[in-house]
């Protein structure tokens, strides 16, 4: 059954805390301030707003927050006529995390002989996805998932650190590059990646409106952005081509469920996705967990 407003309304309460203006005042008048976001119409803040605001209007946030936004460490304040559209767009950014490693220059030699000569990147089909590359300078970067999602969506600097996460990585670095066993791991990072809830990137031109975006990539923006500028340009133009066709055009995604459930899910998930791949390396077989997994996680094996 479908929910109704008032649950919508009450859910999105529930996981988003509501400040007085007392409390805003007090928040601005810190040394590092939030961002003020306007998530009301264009009209509406053209008839007045609140000093250094920055204007989204919800119905376009999830589209044009990240490139308008670009620090997501910092504490964002929203605000509308009667607090229920700023209280909504509290639920549409979801963080979850990638963290990396990267190892001390490695020398022709070695890369030559661990298969990146040429700075190919990899990956493999384990649950908990990995990825690697050659820098330009001879280190071996290498990443993954494994690090857990936080409480109502929250961002800190300590969150790009984990220990235990860190030291997984360096690990199956060195079980699928036993060469590099002895070399040192001098930079470890992390950060946030903004996740839909379907996992699926959008191309979308709102002729009404006259706003063009792209976005929701997960990761993999390097080239997916690159075929999201063409067919981005092919719609606005009206050109028609495979690519204008392709599922992500036009797709709008669906909301995360609100807390405790999105914290519930997705950590359960990421330890479904962790079990299921020893499961799998033990017995060669595919782990059913790994389906329950990636269904709390909002994916499932099919890749756009």
């Amino acid at each position: 059954m479908a929910k109704t407003y008032q649950q919508l309304l009450d859910e999105a309460r529930a996981a988003v805390p509501e400040l007085s203006v007392d409390q805003v005042g007090a928040e601005m008048d810190k040394a590092e301030a939030p961002v003020v976001l306007d998530v009301r119409e264009k009209e509406e803040f053209r008839d007045g707003h609140l000093p250094g605001a920055l204007s989204i209007p919800r119905g376009f946030l999830e589209m044009l927050v990240e490139g308008q936004m670009p620090d997501k460490d910092r504490p964002v304040i929203a605000y509308c006529q009667s607090g229920v559209r700023s209280l909504f767009a509290g639920k549409i950014l979801n963080p979850l995390y990638s963290l990396m490693v990267a190892t001390e220059p490695l020398g022709d030699d070695l890369l030559r002989d661990i298969g990146l000569r040429d700075r190919q990147t990899f990956s493999d089909y384990r649950n908990l996805i990995i990825y690697g590359q050659r820098t330009a300078d001879g280190r071996l970067a290498f990443g993954g998932r494994g690090a857990p999602y936080h409480w109502g969506s929250s961002i800190e600097d300590r969150f790009d650190i984990n220990d235990g996460v860190h030291a997984e990585l360096v690990r199956v670095l060195v079980d699928l590059f036993p060469q590099l066993s002895g070399y040192d791991i001098t930079h470890r990072w992390g950060g946030p990646l903004g996740v839909s809830r379907d996992w699926r990137p959008s191309v979308t031109v709102d002729r009404d409106r006259g706003v063009s975006w792209a976005g929701g990539y997960v990761g993999d923006g390097v080239n997916t952005a690159h075929m999201a500028g063409q067919t981005l340009a092919e719609l606005i133009t009206g050109t028609t081509t495979e690519r204008t066709s392709l599922p992500w055009v036009n797709h709008r995604w669906p909301k995360w469920e609100p807390e405790p459930f999105r914290f519930i899910g997705i950590n359960a998930g990421l330890a479904l996705a962790k079990s299921a791949d020893k499961t799998e390396a033990r017995t060669g077989r595919h782990s059913r967990k790994a389906d329950l997994g990636l269904w709390l996680r909002g994916r499932n094996r099919q890749r756009i």
